[in-house]
C-alpha cells in the first residue's frame, strides 16, 4: 500500500502553503492479505486501490525516505521557529502504525511523538482532528465546518487524503480563532455545579 504527508504554513493571515509533502507505495513481502473489511473498501474504490499499489517501493526505501522526511520537516520547523505538530484524522491507528513502521524498518527512525530538535513533543502536538471536531460539536462550540472546501478532491488516494486533512485543520484553526475572539460565545456550562 502507501503513505502520504503533507506540510503546512498556516499563518494567521493570508494564503495557506504547502512547503512540504511525500508519497510513495509500499512493496511488502508476498502473501499478505487484506481482511474482509479493508478488501471491501478497496473493492469500492478502484482508482484510489490502483495509485495506492503502482510504483512500489522496497519497504526499507519507503521507511528511510519517510524518517528522512520526518526529520527535514521537523528541521525547518526549528530554523523558522514554528511549531511542529502532527495531524491525523485516526491517531489511534495512524501514528501507532507509523510509530511501528519507522522503528521496525529504520536504524534510526523514531515514534512520531519525538522531534530530532527539541526532544519529546508534548501530547496537544499530536493531533487527531476528527475526535477534536466530534468534542467540540458535542460541547456545543459554534464551529462550523460545513464552508469547508479542499484543493482537491477527498478520492482515497494518499496524497490528496493528506492534502484535504492538512487543509481541513487549517480551517479549523482558523475558523477556532475566530470563535474564541467573537464576543458572542460562552462555553455551555451544561449541569456542573460546585461543591
Amino acid at each position: 500500500m502507501s503513505i502520504a504527508a503533507v506540510c503546512l504554513e498556516i499563518p494567521k493571515r493570508g494564503a495557506i502553503a504547502i512547503i512540504d509533502q511525500f508519497f510513495m507505495t509500499i512493496r511488502w513481502p508476498e502473501g499478505l492479505v487484506f481482511d474482509e473489511k479493508t478488501r471491501q473498501f478497496w473493492t469500492e474504490h478502484p482508482a484510489a486501490f490502483a495509485i495506492s499499489t503502482t510504483n512500489t517501493v522496497p519497504v526499507k526505501e519507503v521507511a528511510q525516505a519517510l524518517y528522512n522526511h520526518v526529520y527535514n520537516v521537523q528541521k525547518k520547523a526549528h530554523l523558522r521557529n514554528a511549531k511542529y505538530v502532527v495531524v491525523t484524522d485516526n491517531s489511534y491507528f495512524d501514528v501507532a502504525w507509523i510509530d511501528w513502521f519507522l522503528s521496525t524498518y529504520t536504524e534510526t527512525g523514531m515514534p512520531l511523538r519525538h522531534n530530532y530538535f527539541s526532544g519529546w513533543m508534548r501530547t496537544d502536538r499530536m493531533i487527531n482532528l476528527s475526535e477534536r471536531l466530534c468534542v467540540l460539536q458535542e460541547a456545543g462550540y459554534p464551529l462550523d465546518m460545513r464552508f469547508f472546501h479542499a484543493s482537491v478532491l477527498h478520492d482515497h488516494t494518499p496524497l490528496n487524503d493528506a492534502k484535504v486533512l492538512a487543509e481541513k485543520y487549517a480551517y479549523y484553526k482558523r475558523q477556532l480563532r475566530a470563535v474564541r475572539h467573537s464576543d458572542s460565545f460562552a462555553l455551555p456550562r451544561g449541569d456542573v455545579r460546585p461543591m
